[in-house]
């Protein structure tokens, strides 16, 4: 063991001449390599997002977008307002039928005391008094104290105390009277009947009618209930009852 070591020791001692370090230098342990940490070289925060930019001249531009046009606003005009229907006439409240063309009208509040003479039919809702002579038909609504002379009479609803000479007609509905006597072609009637009938064609009694009065006539019928106090002459002809 002693010459092993010599020759170590002058092995050592003459590699240490060569290299110029002494025995003691040579001797020293190597210095361990210090760990590094994250302490001496710290981490530095990521940088912030970068900002697009702008794309180069080389690559395409982008297409632009299609311009969507708005439609224009669609005015509409108001629709027209149709105009008020023209009032009504006053007699159609009382349940009158609507005034017929060319005919002379008196309406309801309307008060005549005279004569009157007209071409054309005549048509009465107010207060008449007096006397009505008419080429036309004659149509009474309201209670007249008159004497008539007309082409045709009717009374609707109404009471007529007065003569009446017609070469036509006389038509009584069955909530009118007439007392007077009457000179006609053809007499109709569903009311009462107070006077005389000189009738030249027929005379029709119907419903409620009654006659309180001499009748002469060409032909008479009544319905069943109709009363009739007085003579009925039916034996004279047409022409002659016509004539008296």
């Amino acid at each position: 063991m002693g010459k092993a070591e010599n020759k170590q020791d002058g092995f050592g001692r003459a590699m240490a001449e060569l290299f110029g370090k002494s025995k003691s230098t040579a001797a020293e342990p190597a210095q361990q390599d210090t760990p590094i940490t994250q302490q001496d070289f710290p981490i530095a925060p990521p940088p912030p997002p970068s900002v697009q930019s702008a794309p180069s001249a080389a690559s395409p531009a982008p297409e632009p977008a299609p311009v969507v046009s708005e439609p224009a606003p669609v005015v509409t005009k108001p629709a027209p307002v149709p105009p008020p229907p023209p009032p009504e006439p006053r007699f159609a409240d009382v349940g009158v039928p609507p005034r017929r063309e060319n005919t002379t009208y008196f309406a309801a509040g309307t008060v005549i005391e005279g004569t009157l003479r007209s071409d054309s039919d005549v048509e009465i809702v107010g207060d008449f008094s007096g006397e009505i002579v008419s080429d036309g038909m004659v149509t009474i609504h309201a209670n007249t104290t008159s004497s008539i002379a007309a082409k045709d009479l009717m009374l609707v609803g109404a009471t007529l105390t007065g003569d009446v000479t017609v070469s036509g007609d006389v038509v009584i509905d069955g909530d009118a009277s007439l007392t007077g006597n009457i000179r006609a072609a053809n007499v109709d009637s569903n009311g009462p009947i107070r006077g005389n009938l000189n009738v030249s064609g027929l005379v029709a009694l119907k419903g409620s009618a009654s006659l309180t009065g001499d009748v002469r006539t060409a032909q008479m019928t009544m319905e069943r209930g109709v009363k009739v106090n007085g003579r009925v002459d039916m034996g004279v002809p047409q022409a002659k009852a016509a004539k008296n």
